[in-house]
This record gives structure tokens, C-alpha cells and sequence, in this order.
């Protein structure tokens, strides 16, 4: 009984972080380069109480286990980069880019190891933009 509480708990807890995230991107809507979270959770320890297999008896083996779990808990808050909607502002200066994907940016590592006093290697080339007036 104390356990299913514990459980249960968890679990609200975890639900009220993710309505704590679900607010905070509602009061942000509005801001200018806001980007918006989103919450994780994992579950916690599960306890086998018959294993996958077990005999039942009179020769026969329990095709499922029986597994309780324990909860669960909140991981992390990712952000999620997704493009914003674009507005025209009137300014002339005023300029936007869009990008398709974060694929621009280089994620390998260097072919060759890099020594004390060497210079980085390059970036991979970013896709020129174009601005008109």
C-alpha cells in the first residue's frame, strides 16, 4: 500500500513539473526569440516479481513477467528549435534568416588530432544570405 503511494506521488510530481513547463511557455508566447521547453521523464526501478519463464506449475512456464514499478522521475527540460513565425516589421534594417535544419553546423570532430600552437580546422561553409534593400 505505502509503495502504490510513493508511486503515485512520483507520478504527481512529474505532472506538475510538466504543467509548470506548459506555463512557462504560455506566459512567453509572445516574446520576441523565445524557445519553447519541453519536459523527460524516466521511469524509475521496476521490481520483477516472477520472472518471464518461471514454472507455474504442473510443467507449464509463465510466458509474461510480473514487473511493479516504482515511479518516475523528470530528466531534463530540452529546448525545441524549431523556426518562429516570421513578421514584417517595416524596418529596412530589419532582416531574418532562415535555416532548414541545424545541419550546418559541424558535429565530427577534426580528421587529425590538433597540436599545441595549430590553428583550428575550418568550419564547413554556411550558405550565403542574401540581403536586398
Amino acid at each position: 500500500m505505502i509503495r502504490a503511494l510513493y508511486s503515485s506521488a512520483s507520478g504527481l510530481q512529474a505532472q506538475q513539473n510538466n504543467l509548470d513547463v506548459i506555463a512557462n511557455n504560455l506566459a512567453n508566447v509572445n516574446t520576441t526569440g523565445f524557445k519553447k521547453s519541453k519536459i523527460e521523464f524516466q521511469d524509475l526501478l521496476y521490481q520483477a516479481t516472477r520472472m518471464a519463464g518461471s514454472e507455474q506449475g504442473a510443467g507449464n512456464a509463465l510466458p509474461a513477467g510480473v514487473e511493479v514499478g516504482h515511479g518516475t522521475r523528470t530528466v531534463a527540460t530540452a529546448r525545441v528549435f524549431t523556426n518562429g513565425e516570421m513578421s514584417q516589421t517595416g524596418e529596412k534594417l530589419d532582416l531574418a534568416i532562415m535555416v532548414s535544419s541545424r545541419s550546418h553546423c559541424p558535429t565530427e570532430p577534426a580528421a587529425t588530432p590538433a597540436t599545441v600552437g595549430s590553428r583550428p580546422p575550418p568550419l564547413a561553409p554556411w550558405s550565403p544570405v542574401t540581403v536586398t534593400t
